[in-house]
């Protein structure tokens, strides 16, 4: 043995994390695996393999988006398990969702930890049950499909 540990069980390193360094995040985490043996890499994300189908099924295109000037005509703002006053996601992330806020709109942060963005600039916080995202979705279409509280003509299309 050449000091180096030998291991016949593969790690994933997963992505998810707002930091990168040289100390924390996947990088670091990956290069660790790799000293005792390796570890399975992911293709795509979380967030980006569930949004590409949706966004074609939805628009027919891949090609969408908006602003986040687009926020500020906005009624409702959902952050879920998004924390824009701790993680940098874009620039102004943070400042546009306060002046949405002022203008208005209604800032709710659902999320297990009461984040310094639940406290700063949402207007309610939801402490949603960690593993229970899906449940509270099915939950919320239920709502708004058996109340009539979507858009109808756009659905069918």
């Amino acid at each position: 043995m050449t000091g180096r540990i030998r291991s016949n069980h593969r790690s994933f390193g997963p992505y998810g994390t707002g930091s990168y360094s040289q100390i924390n995040g996947r990088q670091v985490a990956t290069r660790l695996m790799h000293l005792f043996g390796g570890c399975l890499g992911f293709y795509n994300s979380y967030s980006w393999a569930c949004i590409t189908p949706a966004t074609q099924t939805v628009y027919g295109t891949t090609v969408t988006g908006n602003q986040r000037q687009d926020w500020l005509r906005s009624r409702y703002i959902l952050m879920w398990g998004w924390n824009p006053v701790e993680m940098r996601d874009g620039t102004n992330s943070e400042y546009f969702v306060k002046l949405a806020r002022e203008r208005g709109a209604k800032v709710v942060c659902l999320d297990p930890r009461l984040t310094l963005s639940a406290v700063s600039i949402a207007d309610e916080w939801i402490p949603i049950r960690p593993g229970t995202d899906v449940a509270v979705m099915s939950a919320m279409a239920y709502v708004m499909i058996s109340e009539n509280l979507y858009e109808a003509e756009f659905v069918r299309i």
